[in-house]
């Protein structure tokens, strides 16, 4: 048996083409050389006085088998084919001419040849010059029969001698034709195998253009972030969501400190989490000196548990299998580091969602350290206004007080003008003030820690309906409140967001004779944003961006009260909890003021 192995084994083809022929022709032979010596031993016992003719035959056949082995071995497929044929056409012409001519049996073996010839090798004009070799040489045997050349017959050409030819024909036909199906159905797997890796290679590449498109726009999105925290809340937002992730992890890297510490993180319910009780010795962490290590910044674990045999169940990394870090990076500085799972879902990590994460990592780096600049910039600005505004109350309180007083305790002794005059300085003294608490209190919004809880928005919406009615009990408003679905968010901060936004929507619609202020929620993009919609004075849309700085109005405060900071503390707050704010509007028409939520 080893030695058959060895025997028909086939050597290494670097041409596809000619390894399929060598393992076609390798069957080829091995039915040949069965059904020949099948063919020599049932013609042996039922002729003997021809065992001479039928042994002749066989050792042909053997030595062709040979011959074609070697060609075979020493790697020219197409020649053993081109052998096999001639030979086949050589041993039936020989049996013919001694056997009777066309009326032999052997004569049919024409046919086997023609189908060899079709299938080993493939080629239209060779099967065409065999077709036209096999037809000329039974026109010489006809020649030769009526010309008296033919030699007597060596067999009988019985009915019976015929079956028992015919069996050897019919098995190498069959044989052939076998091969023949298997070499259709194999080139029609392997069409279809094409077809199909060239549609899931388009569908890829498809799908990681989408991919690469959409970390172009979150990272454009993260760039914009003014603050640090905001910052780090899209980037997770952007990790997970944008680009597919079950479980984000964000970690800081502290330069001056030698620290990592967290920042936010993913529960196992696909939940953002605060992670920043997490600080480690970034000399020490194995996760950031690994992803410092590799030239792309990245490393990616196959199994973490099994690498990690130590971790209990209860620990948040017991179970995970493909585990991702990478640093990223600002310039030659690394400022962060980010680590994805896709334990939640069991999902695969696809190379084009790993190429897509380190593209996004080039953004978030860069992202950070503006953010970090513009947070540091911004402190000191807060400082500042706030020192000011603060140092600037007492002589303010001071100037309305007495201005007050005057206008009260003295009115009877004072001039038309001086009152005049007087009542400027209260009211303007009064108005400032306004601003500087407006100033106070947008400046409290960047100071104040944000503590994410669920919340229920319409008790909240109630209540600060019902407070604004009291104010003004004579003025009639349509208040449409849907049932809104409730949010993640720091309580006294929405209430605030809520506040203003509501106040805003009344103010603008003081001048409508039937004032309606809507309040609802949709869908956009995949998140819950809540509205609030009012058919007030309304704007226009390229003053969109305006409306929500410091102190920028879009009508005299004459017309309107309010000192033109509630909309910045709203896109504050909005931006300090990782959301989005925007408006639509048309003059006349009324306002929509949209915020949403991770």
């Amino acid at each position: 048996m080893d030695f058959l192995k060895t025997l028909f084994s086939l050597p290494d083809f670097e041409n596809d083409t000619q390894a399929y022929i060598a393992r076609m022709l390798r069957v080829v032979l091995a039915s040949v050389a069965i059904l020949g010596l099948a063919y020599s031993l049932i013609n042996i016992s039922n002729d003997p006085a021809n065992f001479l003719r039928y042994a002749a035959q066989l050792g042909f056949i053997l030595l062709t088998l040979a011959a074609m082995l070697y060609l075979i071995r020493k790697g020219y497929p197409r020649a053993a084919s081109i052998v096999l044929v001639i030979a086949s056409w050589f041993i039936f012409t020989a049996a013919a001419y001694t056997g009777g001519g066309v009326t032999s049996s052997a004569y049919m073996g024409y046919l086997v040849v023609l189908a060899m010839a079709g299938l080993v090798v493939a080629q239209p004009g060779w099967i065409i010059g065999t077709a036209a070799l096999c037809t000329l040489s039974g026109y010489g045997l006809l020649y030769a029969e009526q010309s008296g050349l033919l030699p007597p017959a060596a067999v009988a050409n019985t009915s019976r001698e015929i079956w028992l030819d015919s069996l050897v024909y019919f098995g190498l036909v069959a044989a052939l034709q076998i091969l023949a199906s298997r070499l259709v159905i194999d080139a029609l797997k392997l069409s279809r195998q094409e077809s199909e890796q060239r549609q899931e290679a388009r569908e890829r590449e498809e799908k990681r253009s989408k991919l690469l498109k959409r970390v172009i726009d979150l990272g454009k999105e993260v760039i914009q972030a003014s603050e640090l925290d905001w910052c780090m809340r899209k980037i997770h937002q952007g990790v997970q969501k944008g680009l597919g992730f079950d479980r984000v992890g964000l970690f800081l890297y502290d330069n001056e400190k030698r620290t990592i510490q967290g920042v936010y993180g993913t529960d196992w319910h696909g939940n953002i989490e605060d992670t920043s009780w997490f600080v480690q010795n970034a000399d020490e962490y194995e996760a950031w000196q690994v992803a410092l290590k590799d030239p792309d910044g990245m490393n990616l674990i196959d199994n973490y548990t099994a690498l990690h045999k130590d971790l209990s169940p209860e620990n948040e990394m017991y179970g995970v299998k493909e585990h991702v870090t990478l640093a990223a990076w600002s310039g030659k500085q690394p400022v962060a580091l980010i680590a994805v799972d896709n334990a939640i879902t069991g999902e695969k990590i696809g190379a084009e969602k790993i190429e897509a994460l380190r593209l996004f990592a080039g953004y978030a780096g860069l992202a950070i350290t503006n953010a970090r600049n513009l947070e540091a910039v911004q402190q000191e600005l807060e400082n500042f206004s706030y020192s000011v505004s603060h140092d600037l109350r007492s002589p303010l309180r001071a100037v309305v007080g007495f201005s007050k007083i005057l206008l009260t305790d003295s009115s009877e002794n004072l001039q038309d003008g001086n009152r005049q005059y007087l009542e400027k300085i209260h009211e303007n003294g009064r108005q400032m003030g306004l601003l500087i608490d407006d100033l106070l209190s947008f400046s409290r919004v960047g100071r104040q820690a944000i503590r994410l809880t669920r919340i229920e928005l319409n008790p909240i919406i109630e209540r600060i309906i019902a407070n604004i009615k009291i104010t003004q009990p004579d003025r009639q408003v349509d208040w449409q409140v849907a049932d809104l679905p409730p949010c993640k968010a720091d309580f006294t901060l929405i209430q605030v967001v809520i506040t203003n936004q509501l106040e805003n929507a009344y103010t603008y619609t003081a001048s409508q004779p039937e004032a309606k202020i809507e309040i609802g929620s949709l869908e956009v993009d995949g998140q819950t944003a809540y509205y609030v919609r009012d058919n007030g004075i309304g704007f226009e849309m390229e003053y969109a961006d305006k409306i929500f700085r410091v102190f920028h109005r879009l009508h005299h405060e004459s017309e309107f009260e309010g000192t033109g900071v509630g909309l910045a503390i709203v896109q504050r707050i909005v931006q300090r909890h990782g959301g989005k704010i925007w408006a639509e509007s048309t003059p006349g028409e009324g306002a929509t003021f949209y915020f949403s939520l991770p």
